[in-house]
């Protein structure tokens, strides 16, 4: 795994949460998510903010990097929705 950040919620602690997609709208990410296997969210996240998240890992396999991919996602939506909540 290249990077990795801290453990997050999306929305709702306890419930299931994970990332369906990601892709780069001029200077966002655009995340889309699932909840509680019945809901579909998405989000968008500033790049500089979703990289001040992540911090360094150790090696890297592919398996891996795309494992982190997934995270980096996740550590992303969950920032813009605490932006969201916390008014920044």
């Amino acid at each position: 795994m290249l990077h990795s950040s801290e453990r997050f919620v999306f929305d709702t602690p306890g419930r299931i949460q994970f990332v369906a997609g990601m892709y780069r709208q001029r200077d966002y990410l655009v995340v889309s998510y699932g909840v509680g296997d019945v809901a579909s969210m998405e989000t968008h996240v500033p790049i500089a903010q979703a990289l001040a998240l992540l911090r360094r890992s150790g090696t890297a396999t592919a398996t891996a990097a795309a494992a982190a991919t997934a995270a980096t996602a996740a550590a992303v939506a969950a920032l813009s929705r605490r932006g969201e909540r916390e008014g920044w």
